[in-house]
């Protein structure tokens, strides 16, 4: 377990290990949820495509954090999944409140995990030590994430309604085919 920063699969499979069947069925369960007020603030195929992303970064986020020797389970993935849920909820209009809510309940969750400084922490109701720096390296990812597919599409749209003005402009371009 100890090697585990060496392996270029671990960003990949570290999130789908979980240490206990509880621990397996509470990640499912808030992946779940997540995945509901997705959808009810209006998910696009580009928030898939920014948790893709987030996913290995998130479990290479870690790398920041010597003291983390070890990694497993969605909870920095689900951290992502939510960032994303709020970014989303915020750019939408009639789901701007709903943003405020998510994210504002996100930060206040990482305020109090203090996953900066205390990555890793022994937690009774689990029975294993938490990964907090998960947590935190995950939120951000995916909020990078977000901001950045969503910057992309937007470039991207703006490449192609040039290329449509370009097209009118040509004299006759049209006719030429």
């Amino acid at each position: 377990a100890g090697r585990w920063r060496q392996w270029p699969w671990t960003p990949w499979s570290a999130p789908l290990v979980n240490l206990t069947p509880f621990h397996a069925f509470g990640n499912a369960l808030a992946l779940a949820a997540v995945a509901v007020l997705g959808q009810a603030v209006g998910a696009r195929p580009r928030d898939a495509l920014a948790l893709l992303i987030a996913w290995p970064l998130s479990t290479l986020g870690l790398l920041l954090w010597p003291a983390v020797g070890w990694y497993a389970g969605l909870s920095g993935l689900i951290q992502a999944a939510a960032a994303i849920a709020a970014w989303r909820a915020l750019t939408q209009r009639g789901a701007r409140g709903i943003g405020a809510l998510l994210a504002a309940g996100l930060f206040i969750k990482l305020l109090l995990e203090r996953g900066w400084a205390t990555p890793i922490a022994f937690d009774s109701y689990w029975g294993f030590n938490v990964v907090y720096a998960a947590h935190l390296s995950g939120a951000a990812t995916g909020l990078i994430a977000a901001a950045a597919v969503d910057g992309a599409a937007r470039a991207l749209a703006r490449w192609r309604n040039g290329l449509k003005i370009a097209r009118r402009c040509v004299p006759f371009a049209h006719r030429a085919r």
